[in-house]
């Protein structure tokens, strides 16, 4: 198992795009990323949000995990799933951080937990935790040869309904 990772991520690989013909208004092109996605009872699935990465070759550092504007409501003990564009990662580690009492402000729609410190992380694993409240929860996941991402979601944890 990894071990808990964390808010920024040493940079590997490479950022001289050189090679890459620039984009169509002459900017350098940047890595599209896979999408990762959490499954949840009913059958639900949310897409999670991709950060700090190092794709094909191009790495890019962010001040702290990314997640959506409000959090996803889960019940606590809850068995949850996560399924990948790029498909089955080498590795991966789930880590759920509480989150602090005033969540960041919103920036063009997305939270940007800087300063969070995963290394203090609540609970490992896929399963909700038991414990209700707000957390981050980040998904380290790395692909052989293609690279690795940090993606992160919000999630409010409530009781279980009828418990």
């Amino acid at each position: 198992m990894l071990p808990a990772l964390p808010v920024l991520l040493v940079a590997c690989g490479s950022n001289d795009n050189d090679d890459e013909p620039p984009g169509d208004d002459g900017s350098p092109r940047t890595a599209v990323l896979p999408s990762a996605f959490i499954r949840y009872e009913p059958g639900d699935a949310i897409e999670l949000m991709p950060g700090t990465h190092c794709w094909d070759s191009n790495c890019v550092d962010m001040a702290g995990p990314l997640t959506q504007v409000e959090p996803l409501e889960l019940y606590a003990g809850e068995p949850i799933a996560f399924s990948f564009e790029a498909g089955i990662p080498g590795d991966f580690v789930v880590n759920w951080t509480s989150a602090p009492p005033t969540a960041p402000a919103p920036e063009g729609g997305v939270r940007v937990w800087a300063g969070l410190n995963i290394a203090d992380t609540a609970h490992v694993g896929t399963t909700v935790p038991s414990r209700t409240g707000r957390y981050v929860i980040t998904v380290f996941a790395q692909w052989p040869g293609q690279g690795d991402i940090l993606y992160a979601l919000y999630v409010d944890i409530a009781p279980p309904p009828g418990g």
